[in-house]
């Protein structure tokens, strides 16, 4: 995509986790992707951060102490200072079922990930929220026109024959009224007759 060649230098990443190594590996992953990076260990922390900081995107564990991830990005979607920020929600379950809601509409947060896959999604996974218009999906293009099928090299005069006229059918040789109420007739319009 044509964003891998801007530079992400611009964009600052909040990150807040409890666990410092896990701040560290994260912030490594974006540092390596030329993002500015903050940290923050608790919930307290992270909103200061994030209101003081303003930063264009924030990765959120959901179990940070002092103030829940779900909560504290709540409370940064309903501030108009802070509404714009991107927020990606943290979390270290495998299942995503487990969540009573789908885990992207969970307190207004616009994505998340699962610790497993910082490595090899994060990165982009904010890229695509910063810059949503550089990966939009092209629209499909219009269906070409089905040309009818070519004519056959056959002239038309062979294509419609008119029918043949059929033969004329003879009429049936009258039979005279003695003809019809004979006893040898009669017996053969009775099916109880013997034959």
């Amino acid at each position: 995509p044509a964003s891998s060649a801007r530079s992400s230098s611009s964009i600052t990443v909040l990150v807040a986790h409890e666990n410092e190594a896990v701040r560290n590996m994260i912030g490594d992953v974006l540092l390596d992707a030329e993002y500015k990076v903050e940290t923050a260990s608790e919930g307290v922390e992270a909103l200061k951060k994030a209101t003081e900081l303003r930063p264009q995107a924030m990765v959120l564990d959901v179990g940070l102490p002092g103030i829940y991830g779900f909560e504290l990005c709540e409370r940064l979607k309903d501030d108009n200072q802070t509404r714009e920020m991107k927020i990606i929600l943290l979390t270290s379950t495998y299942d995503m079922s487990r969540y009573k809601r789908t885990p992207v509409s969970l307190y207004g947060a616009d994505d998340y990930i699962e610790k497993h896959h910082i490595a090899d999604e994060l990165a982009l996974k904010i890229r695509k929220l910063i810059h949503p218009e550089e990966y939009a999906e092209a629209p499909a293009p219009a269906p070409e026109a089905v040309p009818p099928p070519p004519a056959p090299d056959v002239p038309p005069a062979a294509i419609w024959q008119p029918a043949a006229p059929a033969a004329p059918v003879k009429p049936a040789a009258k039979k005279s009224e003695d003809d019809m109420f004979s006893p040898s007739s009669l017996l053969k319009m009775d099916p109880e007759a013997p034959a």
